[in-house]
């Protein structure tokens, strides 16, 4: 996957690198244009975020093993390999293509956030429209909840559970909702471990903050938590890729609906994991860029579901689900007849 955490050093004349730094706002960057302390720069990379600077600081190279120096000019010649042209093209672009040749995760610029306030409308919403319309093929239903196969599915087992009425995230479930939500999330374990003969998953969740400031415009903004096999854990999350969790109770999950946050469930449903500090950045799609890297998923791209939905993965899911609660269907318990007695009948 992408690096964060990298150090972008513009060079050139003064006035054409303040412009450019001007416009390099992205997620997951940090403009430094005062001389910096090995503290506050180690703060923005605790942050998970790069540093974007000038060559006018003195010693700034120190604080990376590898630095990336771009230069800014506003003519054809150029001395370094990285390069801005002030004059030729746009100069966000120019950067992020720099970023990619480099392998760098710098985020969406923030230009590309919604900056909602409050819930956005149903009318907008993929799964409300969907669900309103009957077309979703939906596995499993209870009485606030749906459960479906997902575009994106680069292996099979990967349901999303989603509630049915228009919220952030589950942070926003009410105490009987939540309830609810563990009931399913248990049923859940229960099909994939008759279908796949697993009982390792990761459970997640890229939670909206209840003004939906700061996401991308092309987010689904509706809650959904995902389920996948994997023997990933919070504990490998944080000690490989260096993003802090703090332990929660679920009990205390309303405190966290403000901001987003990224959920993960520990060893059992009374512990989960939580990063919701606005000042972190964390990639789109992060756990299921990890995943994509567990299960050795290729191309490398695999993992963005807008450009690999796998739709025949999705159908093989759906399908492995069905045979086996037919082929069980009178040693399956109750309510998960109840709730998949339509999925079997259609």
């Amino acid at each position: 996957m992408k690096q964060t955490r990298n150090l972008f050093i513009l060079t050139g004349a003064a006035p054409d690198v303040s412009k450019v730094i001007a416009e390099l706002q992205f997620k997951g960057t940090t403009i430094i244009d005062n001389p910096i302390s090995y503290g506050s720069a180690l703060e923005v990379f605790n942050n998970n975020k790069s540093i974007i600077c000038s060559s006018e600081l003195a010693g700034i190279e120190k604080l990376h093993e590898s630095p990336i120096y771009i230069e800014v000019t506003n003519n054809s010649n150029h001395a370094f390999s990285d390069f801005i042209d002030t004059n030729n093209g746009d100069i966000v672009t120019q950067f992020q293509n720099i970023a990619d040749k480099h392998n760098c995760d710098i985020g969406d610029h923030k230009s590309n956030s919604s900056g909602l306030n409050g819930t956005s409308g149903t009318q907008y919403c993929t799964y409300c429209k969907s669900f309103a319309s009957g077309k979703e093929k939906t596995i499993y239903k209870s009485a606030n909840f749906y459960v479906i196969a997902t575009l994106g599915e680069f292996i099979v087992g990967y349901l999303l559970i989603i509630p049915a009425k228009h919220i952030m995230s589950i942070a926003q479930l009410t105490s009987s909702e939540r309830e609810e939500f563990f009931e399913v999330l248990n049923d859940v374990k229960y099909l994939l471990n008759l279908t796949y003969n697993t009982s390792y998953f990761l459970v997640w969740e890229n939670g909206t903050g209840n003004s939906g400031t700061g996401k991308a415009k092309d987010s689904i903004v509706h809650a959904h938590v995902h389920i996948a096999p994997s023997m990933l854990t919070p504990e490998t999350v944080q000690k490989d890729y260096g993003l802090y969790l703090k332990q929660i109770c679920p009990e205390n999950l309303p405190h966290y609906s403000k901001h987003s946050y990224l959920l993960i469930r520990g060893n059992d449903d009374n512990t989960w994991f939580i990063n919701d500090n606005p000042n972190v950045y964390i990639p789109r799609q992060f756990i299921r860029q990890i995943l994509a890297e567990e299960h050795h998923i290729t191309p490398s791209e695999a993992w963005n579901w807008r450009t690999f939905p796998f739709r025949e993965l999705m159908k093989k899911t759906q399908e492995d689900i069905f045979t086996a609660l037919k082929n069980n269907w009178e040693n399956i318990p109750d309510r998960i007849k109840t709730n998949t007695e339509k999925y079997v009948i259609d």
